[in-house]
């Protein structure tokens, strides 16, 4: 926060503070930063709610998303309407992502009976009664 211009825009000071406490760093990074693919991925790696400060075109980024979503599953929230409606991305990382559907993806929900399949199949009878 204290930083000048220049060490916000300085990869390795950034990438060692992501390191550190990636929430905060990447918060105040540089835009420039904020749509550094490297960065970013140390960042959300480290806490997946992170994806919160990346730029626009990384909230799009399906590996910048998994990542995050893996990390902290509740980070879809933070993922681009785009990807959070992409049927294909969510229903092949269901394992990930099928408690948060029902939450941040509600016009998947309504339509998506291959979800709901497949959460029978893992027993999770709770959720799906929100998928049909």
């Amino acid at each position: 926060e204290y930083a000048s211009k220049r060490l916000k825009d300085d990869k390795d000071i950034v990438l060692a503070a992501v390191r550190n406490d990636s929430w905060y760093a990447l918060e105040h990074a540089s835009e420039r930063l904020k749509n550094d693919k490297d960065v970013v991925l140390a960042a959300v790696n480290d806490n997946g709610y992170s994806i919160k400060y990346v730029s626009k075109r990384l909230k799009d980024d399906k590996d910048i998303v998994l990542v995050a979503v893996q990390q902290r599953g509740s980070a879809l929230e933070y993922a681009s309407d785009e990807l959070k409606n992409d049927r294909d991305f969510i229903s092949s990382h269901y394992t990930f992502c099928i408690r948060l559907n029902i939450i941040f993806c509600p016009r998947i929900q309504q339509q998506s009976r291959n979800i709901a399949i497949n959460c029978f199949r893992l027993h999770i009878l709770d959720i799906c009664k929100y998928l049909v």
